[in-house]
């Protein structure tokens, strides 16, 4: 009489039912990065004279309301107005030139009132701000020749083509910028991303994408263009490796679940079973031996159990 067959040596069963756990996806891709640059910019002398000292150490910001230079022994601070000075301004005068000049002393912390009119409390901020400054400032009026105008509230040097001595004229570069960041190129970036908002990594530096092919948005490309990674790329004329780290803004919660799982990998009747119940769902990415998945119907939940066939079984979707 034949001896029974031990369970552990059994035919196993068809499909094997086994409990899955949800994951997030950040659907994360390399991808390489270009400068786009515009002309170099520079900082000015804003009157003739000898220069008797400046702070333009390559790196180091001149920040809005600091006085980085003397000419003649007198101090010239710099100021960044949203609006570019194009006239002295003295009381009565009006306009967005104004207005520019009060936002920027309000910033700095006195006090004035913000209504594009060049009055008398405003002449008297100026004076204060000055002064505060160290520098003398009587007249009522503020001229083209007292500062210098920064475009942005921190500017940083790049390199400084005068030295404590040398002879300046009105408009003669005092400080390089170097050429101006207009755009972050995302080059060859993968064409099956996720749907969804993203965000763009470089080092420690995360921005918003708007546009998967170009960061244009002046903040984020502030934010990029000060990153030890873009100023070795610069430095090295564009020979040096510019990556970033693109993934989703929010994460999505997905399925893991053993490539045995899924039937109808790749066509339009993909599924898995839960406890003999068929649950329609896309494939959105795929490792060795597993598959991240999410409902078919986004409205539908992720089962907790999956059915894993056997080596050698099949099933359809029903």
């Amino acid at each position: 009489m034949p001896r029974p067959i031990p369970v552990s040596l059994g035919e196993a069963p068809v499909r094997q039912s086994v409990k899955v756990e949800p994951v997030l996806f950040s659907d994360t891709r390399t991808v390489n990065l270009q400068l786009e640059t515009a002309a170099e910019r520079t900082l000015s002398a804003p009157r003739a004279g000898v220069v008797t000292s400046i702070e333009c150490a390559p790196g180091s910001a001149w920040a809005s309301g600091a006085v980085p230079v003397t000419i003649d022994s007198v101090g010239i601070p710099a100021i960044h107005l949203a609006y570019p000075p194009w006239r002295d301004i003295d009381i009565g005068d009006e306009g967005p030139d104004v207005q520019a000049l009060q936002d920027a002393l309000s910033t700095l912390g006195f006090q004035v009132n913000a209504d594009a009119e060049y009055d008398w409390s405003t002449a008297e901020a100026v004076q204060d701000f000055f002064r505060s400054r160290g520098v003398e400032h009587d007249q009522r009026s503020v001229s083209l020749s007292d500062y210098v105008w920064l475009p942005d509230s921190s500017m940083v040097p790049v390199s400084c083509p005068v030295a404590p001595g040398a002879s300046v004229a009105p408009g003669s570069p005092i400080a390089s910028l170097g050429e101006e960041v207009v755009g972050v190129l995302l080059v060859d970036r993968p064409r099956d991303l996720y749907e969804g908002p993203r965000t763009l990594t470089v080092g420690t530096a995360v921005v918003p994408l708007t546009d998967l092919s170009r960061v244009s948005e002046p903040g984020a490309l502030a934010t990029l263009a000060a990153t030890p990674e873009a100023a070795a790329y610069r430095e090295s004329g564009g020979k040096t490796e510019f990556t970033g780290r693109l993934e989703l803004a929010e994460p999505r919660q997905l399925l893991s679940v053993p490539a045995g799982a899924v039937i109808g990998a790749g066509t339009d009747e993909t599924c898995v079973i839960d406890d003999g119940r068929s649950v329609r769902v896309r494939v959105v990415a795929s490792t060795l031996g597993s598959a991240l998945l999410e409902p078919a119907d986004p409205n539908s939940a992720l089962p907790e159990h999956v059915d894993v066939a056997r080596v050698g079984t099949s099933s359809t979707c029903s």
